[in-house]
């Protein structure tokens, strides 16, 4: 339904009124009704087919794998990771579903045995197709990172960590999800190596890492775009939107290679000079702009309704949205 046609008939013209009072986030909370999941549990015939249906599902996936044993040690860390055990490391999830025994070849299953990572990838994206596909589908696009306190873990550096909120020694990624009204996954993902990395200074932790020779460097819109490009010529999601944050919405470069056929809704940083079309009673934004900053601080200027954009643990998360015209 979301159309150009659709959203330019949506369109305020000029510029709205400011509201005359902005919902208070107390009455938000009052007034919010969570929508609980219904109840939900296994019985003795449900547990009966769960190890058979993981057997079948990760079935799907043997030929990634060269021999039979690496594909068994799969499924036992699938295993581990659905399984109770108190920490989700390799060593413990051996340990309880194995023993002793089974520690080291689970380590090296992770450290040493090769995989056909493009090869898998291809049966999980026709999988989650024939689940999520729609046409209203949005693509998402987000970067994320991982504190680290150590230092040998491939790509990890003192950069920013949105995890944290600050600078600090963590690894980054590049992540590309699928969402429509059927559902979400994340569809593929790709480990950032700072420029840093690239330096005979790290020379040694790139072999140590097996950081392979061909790798160039890229920046996280174009690690982007080319995840993106890979999935959008398979033409198993189809959708109109790509939704991302300022870490690709600051890259204008990156947005004009997109198919041209998209639209995206891309988050900005609060320093960025934009225009508007109408702005009553402020002239100068009309011709000379502002900063995203300076327009949410001008009073008369925009109204703000709340509005509860999720549920999250503590309750719901409400954020204060503002539409004008601008450039």
């Amino acid at each position: 339904m979301l159309t150009r046609e659709f959203l330019l008939a949506q369109r305020r013209t000029g510029n709205p009124q400011p509201q005359a009072r902005r919902t208070p986030r107390s009455e938000l909370l009052q007034s919010w009704a969570p929508k609980l999941p219904p109840p939900w549990g296994l019985g003795p015939e449900d547990l009966a087919t769960v190890g058979q249906e993981l057997n079948e599902f990760t079935a799907r996936f043997a030929d990634t794998f060269c021999r039979i044993e690496p594909a068994e040690l799969c499924q036992l860390y699938l295993q581990g990771l659905l399984s109770d055990t108190a920490r989700q490391h390799v060593e413990a999830m051996a340990l309880g579903l194995e023993g002793p025994q089974a520690v080291r070849n689970l380590q090296r299953f992770l450290t040493d045995y090769e995989w056909d990572e493009p090869w898998m990838r291809q049966p999980h994206w026709q999988l989650a197709a024939q689940s999520l596909a729609d046409a209203p589908g949005v693509w998402s696009l987000d970067a994320s990172e991982f504190p680290k306190k150590g230092a040998p873990s491939v790509g990890v550096a003192p950069q920013y960590c949105g995890a944290l909120g600050k600078t600090a020694n963590c690894q980054s990624g590049v992540f590309i999800c699928s969402a429509s009204p059927k559902g979400h996954t994340l569809l593929d993902a790709r480990l950032y190596l700072p420029q840093g990395w690239f330096t005979d200074d790290y020379k040694d932790r790139r072999e140590q890492g097996r950081v392979p020779q061909d790798i160039p460097f890229q920046t996280k819109p174009q690690i982007a775009l080319g995840l993106f490009t890979e999935l959008w010529q398979t033409q198993l999601f189809p959708g109109q939107w790509v939704a991302c944050d300022t870490s690709f919405g600051n890259h204008e470069d990156c947005l004009a290679q997109w198919p041209k056929e998209l639209y995206y809704l891309a988050a900005i940083a609060c320093t960025r000079k934009v225009w508007l079309k109408a702005a009553p009673g402020h002239p100068a934004l009309e011709t000379e702009g502002g900063t995203v900053a300076q327009l949410v601080a001008e009073k008369d200027l925009l109204q703000w309704p709340s509005r509860k954009i999720a549920e999250g643990e503590k309750g719901p998360m409400v954020a204060g949205f503002a539409r004008g015209g601008g450039s």
